[in-house]
This record gives structure tokens, C-alpha cells and sequence, in this order.
């Protein structure tokens, strides 16, 4: 224990408040959701960061060990892979050129939170994955932002390719990464009320999944919503005031650039009209292989356009992104979240420290705002950002569009805002003016499932929409007879099923589906089983719902037949709802799941494995209604589906909620948390 002491004395780069635990109640409702009550700031933050790594402190710890740099000691050559990227981008550097840009109150929270960690590794030793990485510090956790967002960027798969020897190519994200958020002013709700839906739609399990907890003070301080885990304050949700969702743009955040060496210099590079040499960086990183830890030398470059590499064919690359400047991110996070209006709420975007993410929001003032929001290049129009840039003075940009200048919009006539990770022009029945559209933030053009069911579903509402309706639009299972995906496999309904002998009931059976993803469809598994198997032969990710796939007859037959054998093996029938294929593993147990990928209720999965289930890996990681009176708001309903935590089997079962479609009740009032309490206590 000596060692504890000692590791945890050093003092914080940030004089910070006093702590006092006692002070600090955190509450379990029969969810787990903490809600946590303080005097100030600072210490709700304290509780939250104890909360959040009595749930999951290892996934919080290994996002500490990157930002480290420890991974390699950690986790051998795979970790490894982690510290060079970390080497690579400068991260102890981008921090040191901007931290500046935080203020002194948000500095206190992260001290009080960095605090919070330490303590809970010297109360709980036993939990702790690597002794190195303590203490953590407010840096730490920057670099931690920073690193987030370098992930969502598309970076580790240009500098996977380039050190691969593979041309880098424009962003792509592979990984479903979506959601939905949508908001109707009071004009079109039978209650008269301003309604929010929020729905996140990332990953279930790991650094990037979601955590969900109430934050309370004395000072003022009063939101509820969802985070990523080891985040410092709430993403997205609500305060008392107004709230906001989420959802994954597909914007250029990345250019790759192809250095003009000196034909006879060595690491000369062209910049203007004359050259400049490159920035050597080495360093050493240290892995572990067996009992011992070696020391790895390895090496780097800088220039103008940040950092470079150099190709296995002797060319150099260097990659610019918005997200390598986004020290700030949480500090914007934290300054929406305290917003009471929309005024505030728009001077917390003007920070323009976020460097991705769609915005719908709403307020009790029946205000809603849809916003591509990101930290957006500005672009000379001349130039051709879609593949790697030759490396001129002039494609080096250094600044970002305003608030004024990225596509938005704001109290449509027609009453209503959404977003499904469609394209940013489309977000109401007003489009977003000509002027605002700017190429480079809509890399999927076009409309998904999601999007045409949502308009359909809303354009059939003749009269006004009541809260449970507005709720269901977020539940609906069907796939659009519009959609790409659906006028994309039209064939499918004029082959004839006595032409292929062996395929003949499956194929009858494909083309009978019903289009819905509904757990108890007969149908569903077949079907989505065929189109796993398509889409895994063909490299398809979820870009071809925008898009459409490109399927012909003997492509689809062959998943047909996969999927057809594997039911039949694994099932031994050929008619498997999904509720009966999916399972999800809570805590010992194994719970049945729904849906597809696009719908506007989704879910992706693995591919089947031998015990013949699917395992979901992406879909509704969290859910989150509020409804606005003119006081604030009237109701709140939100469900965590996929939470976590070494107690989870205390908590009622959120899998189980989703599947019957119920959701909890969140309360921001603390009498009435306190009242229906499972457990209150202190971080101590």
C-alpha cells in the first residue's frame, strides 16, 4: 500500500477545491442510474467519476493508458499499436499549444474528477489494470478527448494505410456509427408541448459505449443525459431549460497530404515558393513480450500540414484534422449543458470545439434547432478534397466555418426537426438555404431507411402528434418502400422460386417478408441472415443504405443458401423470429434482442456464430424523451439498454424494457429521487 500512496500524492496540475465526500450523495434509482447531488460543481463532477468507475473503471482505465502512452506495457505489441499513434500525433504537444483555451471553472471540474478516479484506485486496488497509470491527471484526460475524436475522424485508418502501403484515401467510417434525434414545436403536438427524442446508436460495449446519470448542484447546475464513458459531463440530454441530441455527421475531417520533396535535398519539402525541412521525431516505446519490458526505437515527422509519415514506397504523407484541435471538446460540452436558452446554447457552439456531430434541439420556449455542427475546414472551393491533396502551401487550411456559415436550421414553418445520419439539406420540410450547403459536410448524400420511414410515419399524422405516437415513430421496425435498400432489391420479386429447385422455400419466404424487423417476424431471421452474408462477400458497410447495395441474382442466391444451411443446422427449421436467433449476454444472463440495421429502431450484429446466435455490437445504446411546458420539463423517459456494471444484476433489466418497448421515468427533482431511491451513499 505504500506504493498507493506514494503514486497517488502528486499533487494536480490545477489548484482545485476542497472535496468533501460526505458532501456528496450519489443515488441509485431501481435502474442503477446514479443521480448525483452536491453543493457545487466540482463535486458533482467528484461523484460522477466515482459512479462511473464503480460501473466500469476498467473500460475508463484504458482509455487513461493510451492517452499514457502505456499500452505497449499493458498489452504487449497490440497496445503498441496505441503508443505509436499517440507518438505519432503529438498529442502531449497539441495540448500544450491549447490549453489556453480553457478556463479556470471548467479546469476545477476536471481536477475534482481526476481527483475522484485516483481516490477510488486507492479504495479499490484490487480493480486497478496497471499501477502505472496512475495518478491520472487533468492532461490525461484532455489527451483523452483528443484521442476520441482523432478515432471518430477516420485517423488511425489513413496511418494504418500509409505505414501499410496502402494509397490513403478519403474518411471512411466502417463502423455503423449513427443515431436519430428529432423534435416537434408545440403547433404539432396534441399536449401543446415542445417533445425531443435522442438516440444514440454507437457501439455497446467499451470506451466509446454510453453511461447515463443525473447531475445536480447547489450552484445552478441541474442535467440529465447520456456521456461517453470517462466523460467529464453529459453529451447530450436535458437540463431544466432546454435539451439536445446527437447524431454522427459524415463530414470531411480529414485531408491527407502528399509531400513535394527536394529532388536531391533529403527531407526537404516544398512549401511556397521555396522548402522547408521536416521535423524528426523519435522516441521509444516500450513493449512487453513475456516477463520483460523492451525498448522499441521508432520515428516521426512534422511539417506545416502536422504530422507526417513516411510510406514504405519512400513517399511522405502528412495528415491534417480538425479533431487533433479539439482540446476544448468537453469544455463545450459542459458550457451547453448550463445553457438556459437558445442564446446561451448558440454562444456555447460559437467555442467551435467540437469537431463532429449533428445537433437537434429543443426548448421550453418551443425553440428548435437543427445544426451540422463541426469544426469544419474552410476550403479554397478550387480544389478537390476527396483524395489525398498534393502538399501545397495553399490546400493547407488553418481555419474553421463560423455558427452562420454550417448548414442550419431553425423553427421550420411545418413544426418538426430530424436527422438520421442523412444528409444535413434535409432535416424538416424547409430546406437548409443554398448557401449553407457546403460539399464537404455531406460525404453520404441522400436519404437512409430511417429517413423515409420517419417522414412517412410523420406525413401520415394528419392531425396533431400525442406523446405516445411521438415515442413510437423512435420504436418503428418497417423497412420504406422509398428507401435505397428496398428499391435496390426490387429483382428479388420477379424471380421465380420453381427456377431454383433447392431455394425454392426460401426464396418464396424472402419474397413473402413483410418488410418489418419485429422480434417475433417469422421471416426476419432468414432474411437478415441472407443479407449479413451479402454484405460481409461484398465489403458493405452502412454507407449502401444511403447509397443502395449492388446485388445481382447468384449474389443474393448464395446468401440465401448460407443463411438457409445455417438455420437449418443450427435451428433445424428455416422460420426463426430474431427473437430466438439474437442474444445479448447481461451480467450471467442471455437476453433475446430485435431488429435490423437501418430501421429507426436498429440493431447490427457479428456474424452467426456456432451456437447459432447473433450478437448484437452497435444499435440503441441509449434512449432519451423529454417533453417541455412552458416551466421546464413535464416528463422525462430514458432507457440505457445495454448497461453494465459489476452489480448489474441488482438493477432492473433495461434489455428486457427495451424489448417490450417501456421505458423508465427520470425525475430532476431531488426530493422525489431521494424518495424512490434503491441506494444513497458516499464516495468514500
Amino acid at each position: 500500500m505504500l506504493f498507493f500512496f506514494l503514486v497517488f500524492s502528486v499533487c494536480p496540475l490545477f489548484a482545485q477545491q476542497k472535496i468533501e465526500p460526505k458532501s456528496i450523495d450519489i443515488v441509485r434509482d431501481s435502474f442503477g442510474m446514479p443521480h448525483i447531488f452536491a453543493p457545487t460543481n466540482p463535486e458533482v463532477v467528484y461523484g460522477l467519476a466515482w459512479a462511473n468507475a464503480e460501473d466500469n473503471f476498467e473500460a475508463m482505465q484504458e482509455t487513461v493508458l493510451i492517452a499514457k502512452g502505456l499500452m505497449g506495457r499493458y498489452k504487449g505489441k497490440e497496445g503498441a499499436a496505441f503508443d505509436y499513434f499517440v507518438k505519432a500525433l503529438d498529442l502531449e504537444g497539441r495540448y500544450e499549444a491549447q490549453k489556453d483555451q480553457l478556463n479556470d471553472e471548467f479546469m476545477q471540474l476536471l481536477s475534482a474528477y481526476v481527483t475522484a478516479l485516483n481516490d477510488f484506485a486507492k479504495k479499490q486496488p484490487e480493480r486497478v489494470l496497471f499501477k502505472r497509470a496512475f495518478p491520472v491527471t487533468e492532461k490525461d484526460i484532455l489527451k483523452v478527448y483528443l484521442l476520441s475524436f482523432a478515432a471518430l475522424s477516420g485517423l488511425p485508418d489513413a496511418l494504418g494505410d500509409i505505414m501499410e502501403g496502402r494509397e490513403p484515401g478519403a474518411f471512411s467510417q466502417e463502423a455503423p456509427l449513427g443515431s436519430n434525434a428529432y423534435a416537434m414545436s408545440k403547433s404539432r403536438t396534441a399536449s401543446g408541448q415542445t417533445y425531443l427524442a435522442i438516440n444514440p446508436h454507437f457501439m455497446l460495449q467499451g470506451p466509446l459505449s454510453f453511461y447515463e446519470a443525473h447531475l445536480c448542484s447547489e450552484e445552478g447546475w441541474n442535467i440529465t443525459g447520456a456521456l461517453f464513458q470517462g466523460g467529464t459531463s453529459v453529451f447530450m440530454g436535458n437540463n431544466e431549460h432546454l435539451g439536445w441530441g446527437h447524431t454522427f455527421n459524415y463530414l470531411d475531417l480529414l485531408d491527407v497530404f502528399e509531400l513535394d520533396m527536394h529532388p536531391k535535398k533529403k527531407k526537404q519539402y516544398r512549401w511556397g515558393e521555396g522548402y522547408k525541412k521536416l521535423q524528426t521525431r523519435r522516441f521509444w516505446l516500450k513493449v512487453k513480450v513475456g516477463a520483460f519490458v523492451l525498448p522499441v526505437r521508432r520515428k516521426t515527422y512534422w511539417s506545416e500540414f502536422g504530422p507526417t509519415f513516411k510510406a514504405p514506397n519512400g513517399k511522405f504523407y502528412a495528415l491534417r484534422s480538425p479533431a487533433l484541435d479539439a482540446l476544448a471538446a468537453g469544455q463545450q460540452f459542459y458550457e451547453m449543458g448550463k445553457a438556459k436558452n437558445l442564446q446561451e446554447f448558440k454562444a456555447a457552439l460559437d467555442q467551435n470545439a467540437l469537431p463532429l456531430f449533428n445537433i437537434v434541439y429543443a426548448d421550453k420556449e418551443d425553440n428548435l434547432l437543427y445544426l451540422c455542427n463541426g469544426m469544419i475546414p474552410q476550403r479554397p472551393d478550387s480544389f478537390d478534397y476527396s483524395g489525398t491533396l498534393l502538399g501545397k502551401k495553399e490546400n493547407c487550411w488553418n481555419n474553421y466555418l463560423s455558427l452562420e456559415e454550417k448548414p442550419l436550421l431553425e423553427n421550420p414553418d411545418c413544426g418538426y426537426l430530424f436527422n438520421t445520419n442523412n444528409t444535413p439539406t434535409i432535416a424538416s420540410c424547409d430546406s437548409v438555404r443554398e448557401e449553407m450547403k457546403v460539399p464537404y459536410t455531406d460525404l453520404r448524400p441522400g436519404l437512409n431507411n430511417r429517413a423515409h420511414r420517419f417522414l412517412e410515419l410523420i406525413e401520415s399524422e394528419m392531425g396533431l402528434l400525442n406523446w405516445e405516437d411521438f415515442k413510437a415513430i423512435k420504436f418503428d421496425q418497417q423497412l420504406s418502400k422509398a428507401s435505397p435498400f428496398y428499391q435496390s432489391i426490387q429483382f428479388i420479386y420477379d424471380l421465380k422460386p420453381e427456377d431454383y429447385p433447392h431455394l425454392r422455400k426460401p426464396l418464396r419466404e424472402l419474397q413473402n417478408w413483410s418488410l418489418s424487423a419485429d422480434a417475433k417476424d417469422p421471416r426476419a431471421g432468414l432474411v437478415l441472415l441472407t443479407f449479413q452474408y451479402i454484405f460481409k462477400e461484398k465489403g458493405y458497410g452502412d454507407e449502401v443504405f444511403i447509397s443502395g447495395p449492388k446485388i445481382n441474382t447468384a449474389e443474393l442466391l448464395a446468401g440465401l443458401e448460407k443463411a438457409s444451411r445455417y438455420l437449418y443446422k443450427h435451428h433445424n427449421k428455416l422460420l426463426v423470429p430474431i427473437s430466438e436467433l439474437a442474444r445479448y449476454q447481461r451480467g450471467e444472463q442471455w437476453q433475446p434482442t430485435s431488429g435490423f440495421p437501418d430501421m429507426l429502431s436498429p440493431t447490427y450484429y457479428e456474424m452467426p456464430n456456432e451456437e447459432g446466435q447473433l450478437v448484437p455490437t452497435f444499435g440503441d445504446t441509449y434512449i432519451h424523451f423529454v417533453r417541455f411546458n412552458e416551466n421546464g420539463p413535464a416528463q422525462i423517459q430514458t432507457l440505457l439498454p445495454y448497461f453494465q456494471s459489476p452489480q448489474i444484476q441488482a438493477y432492473k433489466n433495461q434489455v428486457e424494457a427495451l424489448e417490450k418497448r417501456s421505458l423508465k421515468t427520470v425525475e430532476m427533482d431531488k426530493i422525489k429521487v431521494m424518495k424512490s431511491a434503491l441506494k444513497i451513499y458516499h464516495p468514500e
